[in-house]
């Protein structure tokens, strides 16, 4: 229509067979010639309208609660859902808050979820959200012996909080594919003390004031569940007069070391800014309450994520010592780790408490940014380094393909060309000899790391620290190889040195800390970061390889 709109016009101005210009024509021929065009005109540009697609944009919705209540285990039969405030408190006599949110049917594509809640007093521990998996409760009637069991995964959890402010906790990733979210229906939650929201000295015994208070829905400021959802690429329509391509994102795939989990890489968003920093330590806790543990978490705590090595909690990784034990020291940092499992300890990285724990199976319900399969490597990109972390667990148990793992991992790093890599094992390669042996199986996975230039080499295992001059496979001196630390000082204790390995530069088995890297953009520096107490510091650094 639009080219038929042309032609009239063209007509009108320069035809003059039998006829005239459109500035020569007669008043009512004229006014006929111009209405006709401008019909054209306008039924063009309506029908391009309706064939256009449609700009959807976000949109960002607020559901407030439809019932709150919390109850508490000093009124046991007692229930508090007409009251003004919300509570909860860690102990010794523990107080809840159960929320339901009720979500309108509509087909959403989640953004970001913020749970929004308004504080009314200061609370120094801060809050932990757990999903409820029983909707069997009334407001009106819930009570500390009728309340459901909070059992579900730590959606999110908020730090140090202020009295007179409002809280948002962001539950994005837990309810990124949550039916209630995509397709409308009841959300249960609760709020219960984070004695692991902050670091440093957790309060095991409740001997401080770990309260906290919150306005209810009965109030002018209740909390409410506020999503920010994407256009839904189901439904929206796409015109376009040229051709596009679509590259698809490349993506790995782990070898199958046992016979039942598929394997695949894990990409991470790299954070904003220049820099990172990264800690990374081993040999960790004890199974008993530890000053040397708390004071390396403390330390790690600083870091923008840790990178952990394996034996985390002695003897055997059971839930119960965990639990007791590492929760409270490190816990509050697990969200942040990406962690190896090491042989023993770690119970050889198979399934058990220990996997458990990490995957949020623990009292806290913290759990590790990726998902851990048993026996199965992983990768993952951020800041422009890549980071691959290997089960050399594998070679301690029956039923492990170690040269499956070989080849997964020069799939990986060929498929991940990043000009800084850093890898990591729990049972040390290169190291000088003390409780534990060079661990002599993974030399082909070592090889491969070399052949790549891989620049790092992170293990744990012999409970010392030390760092190594760069070097090749066969433990020779050489200019492009990679720089092995041992960094086995997370607070377990110390095995004392009984020989030296080849290219050793410096070592110590006397102090607690982490290894401190700052990564950058080609180059990057180490630091040990010692615990209190300790005298030892080694520092440097290079540029990747």
């Amino acid at each position: 229509m639009l080219s038929n709109a042309r032609r009239l016009f063209a007509q009108l101005r320069s035809s003059r067979t039998g006829g005239f210009l459109i500035g020569e024509a007669p008043t009512t021929q004229r006014r006929r010639a111009l209405v006709g065009a401008a019909v054209c005109v306008l039924a063009t540009v309506a029908i391009a309208q309706l064939l256009a697609p449609s700009v959807t944009r976000s949109a960002t919705q607020t559901f407030t609660v439809t019932a709150d209540s919390f109850v508490s285990e000093g009124n046991p039969d007692v229930a508090h859902g007409d009251l003004q405030y919300l509570k909860v408190d860690g102990g010794p006599q523990r107080d809840t808050t159960y929320l339901r949110v009720d979500i309108p049917a509509a087909h959403r594509v989640l953004k970001k979820a913020t749970l929004h809640v308004f504080s009314i007093q200061d609370d120094p521990w801060g809050v932990a959200v757990r999903f409820v998996n029983d909707d069997n409760w009334r407001e009106s009637a819930i009570t500390f012996n009728n309340a459901p069991e909070h059992v579900g995964r730590v959606l999110g959890h908020a730090g140090p909080i202020s009295a007179n402010e409002w809280v948002d906790i962001d539950i994005t990733d837990e309810l990124m594919h949550n039916p209630a979210i995509a397709n409308g229906g009841s959300l249960e939650l609760s709020l219960a003390t984070s004695l692991f929201a902050s670091v440093g000295a957790p309060d095991p015994d409740h001997t401080q004031e770990a309260a906290g208070r919150f306005a209810s829905r009965e109030t002018t400021t209740p909390p409410a569940l506020v999503i920010e959802t994407e256009p839904d690429p189901t439904v929206a329509t796409t015109t376009s007069s040229e051709p596009t391509t679509t590259v698809p994102r490349a993506t790995t795939t782990a070898p199958a070391v046992t016979t039942t989990a598929p394997r695949a890489t894990t990409t991470v968003l790299p954070p904003g800014g220049g820099v990172m920093h990264v800690a990374a330590v081993g040999d960790i806790q004890p199974p008993s309450s530890s000053a040397n543990s708390s004071g390396t978490a403390a330390l790690a705590a600083r870091a923008d994520f840790i990178l952990g090595l394996g034996d985390y909690q002695y003897q055997d990784g059971s839930m119960s010592d965990y639990n007791a034990y590492f929760d409270r020291s490190w816990g509050p940092l697990v969200p942040k780790m990406y962690p190896v499992l090491a042989p023993t300890h770690d119970q050889n990285w198979q399934a058990g408490d220990t996997l458990n724990y990490w995957n949020g199976g623990g009292a806290s319900g913290v759990h590790a940014p990726v998902r851990l399969q048993p026996l199965t490597p992983y990768s993952f990109t951020r800041g422009g380094w890549h980071f691959v972390a290997l089960p050399d667990a594998c070679y301690r148990v029956s039923g492990c393909d170690g040269n499956a793992v070989t080849t997964w991992l020069a799939n990986d790093l060929s498929a991940n060309p990043t000009p800084c890599t850093v890898a990591y094992f729990h049972q040390a390669y290169f190291t000088s000899a003390a409780e534990h042996d060079p661990f002599q199986a993974v030399a082909p996975w070592v090889k491969v790391l070399v052949d790549h230039h891989v620049d790092i080499l992170l293990q744990g295992h012999n409970h010392n620290y030390e760092r190594f001059a760069l070097q090749n496979e066969a433990r020779g001196a050489d200019p492009n190889g990679i720089q092995a630390f041992v960094v086995g000082t997370g607070g377990i204790g110390f095995y004392a040195f009984r020989g030296l390995a080849p290219n050793s530069l410096t070592r110590q088995a006397d102090t607690f800390g982490v290894l401190d890297l700052t990564l950058g953009n080609g180059s990057y520096s180490w630091s040990f970061d010692r615990a209190a107490g300790g005298s030892y510091t080694d520092s440097g650094s290079m540029a990747c390889r």
